[in-house]
């Protein structure tokens, strides 16, 4: 599990004061809290070293390179944060397979030699993702923020993909439809039968259709990777592919990497990633050192031997893009409360397309912490066998997420950050949003009150 630790990093003072100050970043992870108190600071540096971790597995960088000016100067400015990073900083970040420690000006990568990775797709999606939506033709705007540029670049590829077919939005009747020749985007409602460009919608719309098709897109891009229906990989995968094949090529020899991969494309054996997954399973079974195993190799991999597979698929997982690490800023931005529901649905829908997914959202809004206490308490009924179809006229099954996987920390003005416990396995409601409307209620009284001592 991710951990995390922040201290003397712009509005976050003393930090998180439990478990040794690490926050742990669970599947879902909400940051909750007031405005400038550290919400957003906290996504963006997980998002930074998340992304450190890839760049250093993949070798688009070496750990020599990732030295202090270089993370503050690079990758803290990327998400205009360097401001923040002061002497008396410190920043500790524990992942799968690497270690980052910030403190005193210096910065220590430390490589894990037992971590699992599992090589992610990581999307940031920023409060000022409306700007996707606002003009016609975004990824022809220049000079804005470097982390929305990538945000309108993962809208592309997106909207792309759709080859011109309607997507059905998560609120309300609503379609949005990309014309590729135009490169312009359009919603239509079908209840009034009518068609507009994007720009022109409602804000909650503009804000919702690249959160959406984004947060859509690449859950179903790992669905299908890990289910062999994928049909290209990237440059990176194909290049470390080859490598592999080369290894095997010199082990095994020709002739019987030929014939495995002629079973293969007859469907005799049903490895995921074909080639990629063959590699795997030679390079767990220990072929690289000795070719006098072939016998029991074939063996192995036509009877599905377990302990082979296993390993294979954590060696796939390193090389191919796997899991979708989802970071969200303010999904209720400018949305009615049930369209909140609806979309922080969504977004737990896709986080639960793959066991290696996490969702990470910023939140000012307590009906998202709301409709994710019901996303828990659908899933604790499922465990204990209340029909699904009765659960799916209240929460999307597809929704359901147990409670141990989602962790609430609150931002507060001090500087500090708290875990909001969770009661009987599910999400506390105890946090300032919830408060803040108690209060209000508690004044609406004290106001019937004065009403009725001064108005009789």
């Amino acid at each position: 599990m991710a951990k995390l630790r922040v201290k003397n990093f712009g509005p976050i003072k003393e930090g998180f004061s439990e478990n040794d100050g690490f926050m742990e970043i669970t599947p879902v992870t909400v940051i909750c809290g007031n405005q400038a108190t550290g919400k957003s600071t906290i996504a963006k540096l997980y998002s930074t070293f998340v992304w450190l971790e890839k760049a250093l597995k993949s070798e688009k960088i070496q750990k020599e390179e990732l030295t202090y000016d270089e993370f503050a100067n690079n990758y803290l400015a990327y998400h205009c944060i360097k401001s923040y990073l002061t002497a008396s900083s410190e920043i500790d970040c524990i992942l799968d397979s690497y270690e980052f420690h910030i403190s005193q000006k210096t910065i220590d990568t430390i490589k894990r030699e037992d971590g699992r990775y599992v090589k992610p797709k990581i999307a940031y999606i920023p409060a000022e993702r409306n700007f996707c939506s606002a003009l016609p033709k975004p990824n022809a705007i220049a000079g804005v923020l470097k982390n929305l540029f990538e945000t309108i670049g993962d809208f592309d590829v997106a909207r792309e993909a759709r080859d011109g077919k309607k997507y059905k939005l998560p609120i309300g009747d609503y379609y949005y439809r990309y014309d590729e020749g135009t490169n312009r985007s359009y919603i239509s409602d079908t209840k009034s039968n009518y068609e507009i460009e994007l720009y022109e919608a409602a804000s909650g719309i503009q804000s919702v259709v690249p959160l959406s098709l984004i947060s859509r897109y690449y859950s179903n891009f790992i669905d299908y990777t890990l289910n062999g229906k994928r049909q290209q990989f990237s440059l990176d995968e194909k290049k470390q592919v080859e490598t592999e094949y080369k290894k095997l090529e010199n082990t095994i020899g020709v002739g019987v990497l030929s014939a495995l991969l002629s079973a293969i494309a007859s469907g005799g054996l049903s490895l995921t990633f074909s080639i990629a997954g063959l590699i795997s399973a030679f390079s767990a079974l220990g072929l690289y050192n000795s070719t006098s195993r072939k016998e029991v190799l074939l063996n192995d991999i036509e009877t599905g031997d377990e302990r082979a597979l296993k390993q294979a698929n954590d060696e796939l997982l390193s090389i191919i893009t796997s899991r979708f690490i989802n970071i969200v800023e303010e999904p209720e931005q400018n949305l009615y409360p049930d369209s909140q529901g609806k979309v922080l649905f969504e977004l737990v829908e896709c986080m639960n397309t793959n066991e290696h997914n996490q969702l990470m959202i910023t939140t000012h809004s307590p009906y998202m912490l709301s409709y994710l206490t019901q996303c828990a308490k659908a899933a604790e009924l499922l465990e204990k066998g209340v029909p699904s179809d009765r659960i799916e006229k209240i929460v999307p099954v597809k929704s359901a997420v147990p409670g141990e996987k989602i962790s609430i920390y609150e931002t507060k003005e001090d500087g500090s950050i708290a875990l909001l416990k969770p009661y009987e396995n599910l999400p506390s409601d105890e946090n300032l949003l919830n408060i803040a409307l108690a209060d209000g209620n508690e004044r609406f009284s004290q106001l019937l009150d004065l009403e009725v001592a001064f108005c009789k």
